[in-house]
């Protein structure tokens, strides 16, 4: 008789020579440990130890899931295995196959053998803790020992425990004492005994996970300092007398204890990543294995901590790195039942505080960075949507991080204290009449010094209305005798500030004159008010609101509509916030089109953007120190002046300083004050084009100085000194610097009336001109003019200006008004309005234009040739990040059917972000390779959306790419093999189809079903020729699978494709075509001529897909792929590769070996073939 346990699965089995075996709750066998033998070599030497093994049930949800699919019953399969080994086939993928050598084969259990059943004992009085109950009886083999209702084991009738008392098991402190405590809080002081017994057990079962989770814990070396210590001690304090519960219910405990089992699930398979991952980064590796519901055990400070780390400022969220899906993942924890009010109170609160850093700076000294913006504004801007996806295809994916960021806000919201519509717990009075609690954060009452009269805190008519109508009723419309006039309005949300949004309200007025015969008879007029102040938390009620169509389904999956048609949706601001800013990424109609940056534009404000850095101007702060200034011979500003007007001059730091000691000593002089302040304002812009040289701000020296002597030449002429109490060296110095700007300004009235002059000389060739240049008031513009056209001495360009109603003049004073100095001396530029429309649209973003301008001219053409047009969505590119022009300008190059004029407008900015600041190497392999082409199908034949984003970035993965597509052998393509490789055979002359090798693609099958093939004769072979039934589809090539032969699996399957050809036959020997009584050829369907005529194709995947594919697992071998020969002495030059969605590619490349490659083919050399494998 030897001893037996019994296994989840109902088996009984032998315990005989397995140690210490362990048991579950409900007394099933767990784990053991067992003596094996391990071979191994040392130095050549084939040594075999015995070593003891820990062994461990795993059923199959326990595998990799990506393991899952096509491989139950052949690796997967369920069972006790070596627990290191399973642990480290979790992180390998290669350890598939070979986990099948280290599964414990057991030994059935024999009639008479002891069972041995050891379960959890758990009973009134609830003191003892953990009190194990250990049942033996004899086996037999037919007597029933599992209730199939429960899935329990049957104790026989009479079979009590041993001993009856039961036997205590030592836990751990923490598990002890948070049994102990939840049993004094929450079971003690209950009547009822069935729910007495159901939370006792429940607390029993946490307490036991709990002792098994720190004995992983025990498992990993910390720093007592680290991030993942720190979470540890806060865990165990939280688990031992926390009270972690308010009166829980059994519910909230059964929703706790799955929180708890997929902590512990997740934690005990990824316990060796988090081993081997930096100290710095074991919490964060910790949290990113956890799911959603085993966060919502881990302590709150905790996970706010780890929100506040990775929201650092110089860290991304990505997909890639699993940031922003931790990011859900922490939100997410917050929902559930078993989280209290109060903690999902503390989380919101903590997501408004503003985020200060302490960052380390240069030579390691710490430096504290504010932001200003609270850790909901930092996590909502780094974490981003599909965009892409949206402007593709128009859907919402599971990739759309930033809506689920805000509908799980918006969860959490729901059950918080700012919801007026939510009980919380710590509320006193009852919800009112409206369904609003008194006490919620946002309904609160103040009274007011000196009142009698509560009024909200939070709202008000005038700064903080409740509601906003978004409906009709807003939208009025009136016509007089003349005129329709309509006004519509419009709210739109500012940007956050701090903790606080402000809500503006727009009214258009448009006035439509019938009357008028001019081709615009219309008038539009926008008047904007600040509607209201909101924190973002502050709930709103919206009528009339339409979301954006793609949001309206996820919205309703929120639930915010109603109990009754009157009902007014309450929703957060951030949640109307997003909803507006979804729909402004998607630039559609929301009331909003940036109209005021466009306004502030518009005005050349931009441009002026820099004057922020005067104060840091290093030339600037000695000019304007006085005594202290640079030398006098320190030039300022060297300025080259208009040709024929004067000379190169130059303004040095010591006409400077007599021009600020005017300023400074005579600004309170009121006569003189207007000498003063145009010296001052010629001084700011002489100081910063000595730093900043750039033609608008050049263009405001001249502006400057001519005003300057403008106004001097006036009180000279009005006999007004302008040096009062000078001395006769200051005054010296000072009309030394005068004469410098007269020079600088030029003879502008001179100039303007050349200019005028020449015009009117040239006639009618110039009439259209002239009519223009008489349109300027400005005569900085006038001036300007000449400066940029001089005085249309040739008549060819004069015929190309004074055409079209000199249209051309037209777009350089468009130039002119928008600051585009450069580009409107060009006349290939003036005579084109898409490149005129464009620079103004560039040179509106500052940032834009200067990049822009610094382009070599024929670049600057392409350039606003391809992206003058552009919608505002592939505009916001730019906008966001200038520097993609000149990554533009890196990969301009001409290569006719390679290079981005393939590209459509969305693929050329993925590119040009995909390969930003890349090296000359990359720019050149990509240029001499013809890459861009094979970007252009990866992205449209894209990988699996994991692996898509750092492949289509990867030059070297194009190139694996353009080899798949141009590898060939014996002079055929490797697509085309795939495709299918046609046999044939000359009868009399001509060729005939006789079989084929290759195929491997679903979609070149032609009968769109499976055949039932028949055969009205034998050949001489004695095997039947499938000459029926007849092809259906009229193809060249016609193919079919024959029935029943089909064996799917993943993205691929098996099957025996015939073709329509001809039949053959051996005879004595000889291959010869099966010939009908009139000696001409039998047509049948004929098989593959080799694999026993099977072959295996890619299922739904077009031919470009399965080539990126192939190239994929080509790109990604290492030499443990190769495969072996079947027989000892062969030679094998096969390789297994593994495409993104996971399908095995086999792949022939270079020499048959027998010897395992240490390094992987050389990647240029072609393929001998390559298909997938089951």
């Amino acid at each position: 008789m030897e001893q037996a346990a019994i296994l989840k699965s109902g088996r009984v089995v032998k315990l005989t020579g397995l140690l210490n075996p362990k048991y579950t709750i409900y007394g099933f066998l767990t784990s053991f440990e067992a003596v094996v033998k391990e071979v191994k070599k040392v130095n050549g030497v084939t040594e075999v130890t015995e070593v003891t093994k820990k062994f461990r049930e795993t059923v199959k949800e326990n595998f990799r899931d990506i393991d899952l699919v096509g491989q139950i019953n052949q690796d997967v399969v369920g069972g006790f295995y070596e627990e290191d080994f399973f642990l480290e086939y979790l992180i390998d993928k290669n350890k598939l196959y070979q986990l099948k050598d280290h599964r414990y084969d057991f030994k059935a259990a024999s009639a008479k053998d002891e069972i041995i059943v050891k379960k959890l004992k758990v009973a009134s009085p609830y003191t003892d803790f953990c009190k194990i109950e250990t049942y033996k009886w004899k086996y037999e083999p037919n007597t029933q020992i599992i209730d199939y209702g429960t899935w329990q084991i049957k104790i026989p009738t009479g079979v009590v425990p041993d001993p009856v008392t039961g036997v205590n098991i030592q836990l751990s402190s923490t598990s002890m004492q948070f049994y102990n405590h939840k049993i004094g809080l929450f079971v003690t002081p209950l009547t009822d005994v069935n729910e007495k017994q159901a939370k006792a057990f429940l607390f029993a079962k946490m307490a036991i996970l709990i002792n098994s989770i720190e004995n992983i814990f025990n498992l990993i070396e910390l720093g007592t300092t680290s991030d993942f210590g720190q979470y540890i001690n806060s865990q165990k304090s939280e688990w031992s007398t926390q009270p972690i519960f308010v009166n829980p219910t059994i519910e909230i405990l059964e929703d706790y204890m799955r929180n708890l089992t997929s902590f512990y699930e997740g934690f005990y398979s990824n316990q060796i990543s988090i081993k081997k991952a930096p100290k710095k980064e074991q919490f964060y590796w910790l949290a990113r294995c956890l799911s959603a519901e085993a966060l919502a055990t881990v302590p709150t400070n905790d996970k706010i901590e780890l929100l506040k780390n990775i929201s650092y400022y110089e860290k991304k969220l990505t997909e890639k790195n699993g940031g922003e899906s931790l990011v859900l993942k922490i939100v997410e924890s917050f929902t559930f039942n078993s989280v209290s009010a109060a903690e999902r109170n503390d989380f919101l609160f903590i997501l408004m505080e503003i985020q200060v850093y302490q960052v380390l700076g240069t030579h390691t000294r710490e430096y504290t960075a504010d932001t200003k913006q609270t850790l909901f504004e930092i996590l909502y801007l780094k974490i981003d949507d599909n965009r892409i996806g949206r402007y593709t295809y128009g859907l919402l994916n599971s990739y759309d991080n930033r809506k689920n960021f805000i509908f799980l806000l918006y969860k959490v919201w729901e059950l918080s204290k700012y919801n007026p519509k939510y009980g919380d717990p710590s509320y006193t009075q009852p919800k009112n009449a409206f369904g609003i609690y008194p006490e919620s954060y946002y309904m609160k009452l103040i009274t007011a010094d000196g009142s009698s009269i509560a009024l909200t805190a939070y709202y008000d008519s005038e700064t903080s209305p409740a509601f906003i109508y978004y409906d009709s009723r807003e939208n009025t419309s009136r016509q007089t005798d003349t005129a329709l006039i309509s006004n519509t309005v419009e709210y739109t949300l500012g940007d956050i500030e701090g903790k606080k949004i402000k809500i503006h309200k727009e009214i258009t007025t448009t006035v439509t004159n019938f009357k008028s015969t001019k081709e615009n008879s219309q008038t539009i007029s926008n008047f904007k008010s600040l509607y209201g102040t909101y924190d973002i938390y502050q709930p709103i009620s919206i009528i009339g609101f339409k979301p954006d169509l793609n949001l309206v389904e996820s919205l309703n999956g929120l639930k915010i509509n109603s109990e009754s048609q009157d009902y007014t949706p309450i929703i957060p601001v951030f949640l109307l916030y997003y909803m507006q800013d979804y729909s402004d990424l998607k630039k559609i109609d929301f009331g909003i089109m940036l109209t005021a940056e466009i306004a502030m534009n518009l005005t050349g404000a931009g441009a002026l953007s820099d004057l922020k850095y005067i104060g840091y101007l290093s030339k600037m702060r000695p000019i304007w120190a006085a005594e202290t200034a640079a030398g006098s011979s320190d030039a300022v500003l060297a300025w080259s002046a208009v040709n024929g007007v004067t000379n190169a001059v130059e303004f040095s730091a010591f006409n400077a300083l007599s021009i600020n000691n005017y300023v400074a000593n005579t600004t309170t002089d009121s006569e003189t004050k207007e000498v003063a302040e145009k010296m001052n304002s010629f001084l700011m812009w002489t100081t910063i084009t000595s730093v900043f040289v750039r033609p608008y701000t050049k263009s405001k020296v001249i502006e400057s100085a001519f005003e300057l002597d403008n106004t001097v030449a006036k009180f000279n002429q009005q006999n007004i000194s302008i040096y009062r109490d000078m001395t006769p060296t200051q005054i010296q110095k000072l009309d030394q610097a005068l004469d410098i700007v007269k020079d600088i300004a030029g003879n502008k009235e001179l100039v303007i009336s050349t200019v005028i002059q020449k015009l009117t000389e040239h006639g009618a060739e110039s009439d259209k001109i002239l009519q223009k240049y008489g349109q300027i008031t400005s005569t900085a513009e006038k001036y300007a003019f000449y400066v940029d056209l001089g005085f249309f001495e040739d008549p060819a360009i004069r015929k190309i200006f004074n055409a079209n109603n000199a249209k051309a003049i037209d777009n350089w004073r468009l130039c002119y008004a928008n600051n585009i100095t450069k580009e409107r001396k060009y006349v290939d530029i003036l005579r084109n309005d898409k490149y005129v429309n464009g620079l103004v649209r560039f040179y509106r973003e500052e940032k834009l234009g200067d990049i822009l301008e610094s382009l070599e001219i024929t670049k600057e053409e392409k350039f606003l040739d391809i992206f003058s047009n552009i919608s505002d969505t592939h505009f916001a590119n730019f906008v966001e990040n200038p520097n993609l022009i000149k990554e533009w300008e890196k990969f301009s190059f001409v290569n006719t059917g390679n290079d981005l004029s393939i590209l459509s407008t969305e693929q050329k900015f993925k590119f040009l972000k995909s390969y930003e600041n890349s090296t000359q190497l990359t720019v050149d392999r990509i240029k001499n390779g013809g890459l861009i082409k094979f970007f252009k199908i990866v992205d449209e034949h894209p990988l699996n959306l994991l692996y898509q984003e750092n492949f289509i970035k990867n030059a070297k993965y194009l190139e694996a790419v353009k080899v798949a597509n141009t590898s060939s052998q014996h002079g055929e393509l490797l697509v085309e093999h795939l495709r299918i490789s046609l046999k044939k055979h000359l009868h009399n002359g001509q060729e005939l189809i006789t079989g084929y090798s290759g195929f491997h693609f679903d979609f070149a099958i032609t009968e769109p079903n499976e055949l039932i093939f028949t055969s009205s004769r034998m050949n001489a072979n004695n095997i039947p020729i499938f000459d029926g039934p007849l092809p259906t589809v009229n193809s060249q090539v016609q193919t079919a699978i024959k029935n029943g032969s089909v064996v799917q699996g993943v993205g691929v399957k098996q099957c025996e494709v015939y073709v329509w050809g001809y039949a053959r036959e051996k005879v004595a020997g000889n291959w010869q075509f099966v010939l009908d009584t009139n000696g001409q050829p039998i047509k049948a369907w004929v098989p593959k001529i080799n694999n026993q005529g099977k072959t295996t194709v890619f299922i739904g995947l077009t031919e470009q897909k399965i080539m990126n594919e192939i190239a994929f697992a080509r790109f990604n071998l290492t030499p443990l792929d190769w495969v072996r020969p079947s027989h000892p002495n062969g030679l094998s030059n096969e390789w297994i590769g593994i495409s993104s969605d996971n399908i095995n590619i086999a792949m022939y490349l270079d020499n048959k070996t027998n010897i395992r490659p240490t390094i992987i083919p050389n990647p240029n050399i072609n393929y001998g073939s390559a298909f997938p494998k089951l």
